[in-house]
């Protein structure tokens, strides 16, 4: 009994302690991200954090609209019982319904956020979580190689403010998002390495969607 109460009470300080990590982690990036788009959280709900031309009377046109086209396009789909890599609109009336995987698959991020927040609240939240994503997931496949928790969260953090990172998303392009894949992939590649092949899946997975949504 006492041994099992021990190792109870190991578990629970581990589950903590990683819970603390975590908290830590996301505090961390997300304060990366605030940083580096200020002093765009100062009017978050009523403009575009991203570049753009001269405005036409509305709203300024630029490559972010077109993005988030393509990630709201997903959970439209969705809503009506559509099949989410179908574009019924670009084109149209020239030609027909075509496949459009861009939005593969951070559209079902976008999703929720685009449903809560509206258009403009919505990108300003992607942008910002793909700082999270970004340094998040850069840390964990550091992790998995060993190193050092300070020094991976360091890593995840020089990655998530990486300055081509920083350049394609200020211009509204989805390559900013897909480039989080590859540290995606790798994390699952050493996982399954060391655990299970159903990781080497994820990491294939991983992989295919940056071509698949058109950021080669």
């Amino acid at each position: 009994m006492a041994l099992r109460g021990r190792r109870g009470a190991r578990l629970r300080r581990a589950a903590r302690g990683r819970a603390g990590v975590v908290a830590l982690a996301v505090a961390l990036y997300l304060g990366a991200g605030l940083l580096a788009t200020w002093p765009g959280a100062t009017h978050a709900d009523t403009a575009f954090w991203a570049q753009r031309q001269p405005p036409l009377g509305a709203v300024a046109p630029g490559d972010h609209l077109q993005t988030g086209y393509q990630l709201w396009l997903v959970g439209h789909q969705l809503e009506g019982g559509r099949e989410p890599w179908r574009d019924p609109y670009s084109f149209q009336p020239l030609v027909e319904p075509r496949v459009n995987f861009a939005g593969w698959p951070f559209g079902l991020v976008y999703w929720p956020l685009h449903r809560v927040l509206g258009t403009v609240g919505a990108w300003n939240a992607f942008v910002l979580l793909g700082f999270v994503g970004a340094g998040g997931l850069s840390a964990l496949w550091l992790r998995e190689l060993r190193i050092r928790r300070g020094a991976a969260l360091a890593g995840g953090l020089a990655f998530a403010l990486a300055p081509y990172l920083q350049g394609q998303a200020s211009a509204g392009h989805l390559l900013a998002w897909t480039a989080m894949l590859l540290a995606f992939a790798l994390f699952a590649w050493e996982r399954g390495l060391r655990s299970s092949t159903w990781w080497l899946a994820v990491a294939a997975v991983a992989l295919a969607s940056i071509p698949l949504s058109g950021q080669v």
